[in-house]
This record gives structure tokens, sequence and C-alpha cells, in this order.
């Protein structure tokens, strides 16, 4: 079901926009799948991820166990807007390489436009850069470059 980045990117979409109530299990549970295959695809762990939305380790841990992300309607909650700002890059860097290994090596590679720090190492650093890092990327891919 989720065999590009794109694809995953559609399904959150849908979970978030459709005609399913945004607090029902069924798109808690999308939202979790989503995310968990984005974990996967990027080889993170529960810690890098937990780091990357601004939770705790054990709370990121508790929603993968659960297999669902807890949200409700808009406005939503700040790790929530993270979130979508990460599944954002991921569909931005899906369209921009072609495997994995290459959105990952991207990701850990130092880069002038972030102070000189891998994109990953500059998004942990606060919600901000999370936010600017999709703005750079949708910028890039707007230009083609």
């Amino acid at each position: 079901m989720f065999s590009t980045p794109f694809g995953i990117y559609i399904y959150m979409q849908l979970a978030l926009q459709s005609h399913l109530s945004l607090d029902s299990k069924k798109s808690r549970q999308v939202l979790g799948k989503v995310l968990h295959r984005v974990q996967a695809s990027w080889n993170f762990t529960n810690v890098e991820m937990a780091l990357l939305l601004r939770v705790k380790p054990n709370t990121y841990g508790h929603w993968m166990k659960k297999h669902e992300i807890p949200f409700q309607k808009p406005p939503y909650s700040s790790e929530i807007e993270i979130l979508i700002a990460l599944l954002s890059i991921f569909r931005s860097l899906g369209s921009m390489f072609t495997s994995f290994s290459d959105q990952i090596l991207w990701l850990k590679t130092p880069h002038p436009h972030f102070a000189g720090k891998s994109p990953l190492e500059f998004a942990k650093n606060s919600c901000e850069n999370i936010f600017y890092l999709k703005q750079y990327l949708d910028f890039v891919r707007g230009r083609g470059a």
C-alpha cells in the first residue's frame, strides 16, 4: 500500500481530510501506519523520531506500540503540525530521490543552507527548523533544482 513516499503522503492526507471522523480510531491508526512507514523507510529509531516530533521517547514508543497517533479535529496540536511537516518532508524527498538510501544520505550530509549541519541535525534543533526544512524542500522542488 505504501510503495512510494507520495503514496504514503496521499494516505495520510486521506486520513486527515476524509469523511472519517478525525478523532476516530481508524484515522488515528492510519496516521500511526504512515508514521511507522516513514520511520522504517528512513531506518530511524524511536528516539530519533521522538526528537523530530518533539515528544518524549516513551510517548512515541507508546504510539508505535498501539499503532495509532492521538489527534483531534483542527486546530491540531503542535505535535501533529510537526508530524504533518515531517510527512511533507518525506514526500518531498521521495520526489527528489528514487531510493530511500539516497534520502537518508541527503538527510545526514552537511549542507550550507543549514548552517553547515546536516538537514537532520538542523531539524532536531527546533520546531522552526523543521518548518524551515519543509519550506526549503518545497522551494527546491518548485525550482526543479
